[in-house]
This record gives structure tokens, C-alpha cells and sequence, in this order.
């Protein structure tokens, strides 16, 4: 997976793992907190339609504040719940 990689450098503070499904609509998003060696913060995302090969990654903040992390990630996670999105 991605994150494999980031986890070595890094220590994963918060991860959230949404699921949306409607019709023929089936979709994952898993939105993570990566806190890194010097103190800063990243907020990453991956997307994309569930038991594909492929997923999407888009990194949202990147060697920030914990303060701003954290306000972009409640943002995302709102976003997504707004949309429909559940826990999985």
C-alpha cells in the first residue's frame, strides 16, 4: 500500500477509513495524519473505488503545524460525511 512506505519515516497520529456506497456506487476513502521526524505534520488521501488494483493518492497539507493538520483534516473528513460518506 502507499502508506507502507510513509510509515518508516513517519508516525501515523490519526487515520480514518470512510466507505460510500449508492447504486452501483462503491467507493473508499482513507485519509490519514502522518506526524514526521521534524515535528510537522501531513495530511495525505486515498481514493478510489473499493477492491480496485488502483488507488488515488493526493497529498491535502504537507510539513505543517499540528494546528493547520488538523484543521484540514476535520475539513476533509466533514466533507466527506457531508457527501454521504460512513465509516468503514
Amino acid at each position: 500500500m502507499v502508506y507502507k512506505k510513509l510509515k518508516t519515516m513517519a508516525n501515523i497520529i490519526r487515520e480514518d477509513d470512510l466507505f460510500y456506497q449508492s447504486g452501483s456506487s462503491n467507493k473508499v476513502y482513507k485519509l490519514k495524519m502522518i506526524k514526521h521526524l521534524d515535528n510537522t505534520f501531513s495530511v495525505y488521501a486515498v481514493f478510489g473505488k473499493r477492491w480496485a488494483n488502483y488507488l488515488r493518492r493526493s497529498d491535502k497539507c504537507s510539513r505543517v503545524s499540528l494546528y493547520n493538520a488538523n484543521k484540514v483534516y476535520s475539513k476533509m473528513l466533514n466533507e466527506k460525511f457531508r457527501k454521504g460518506y460512513q465509516p468503514d
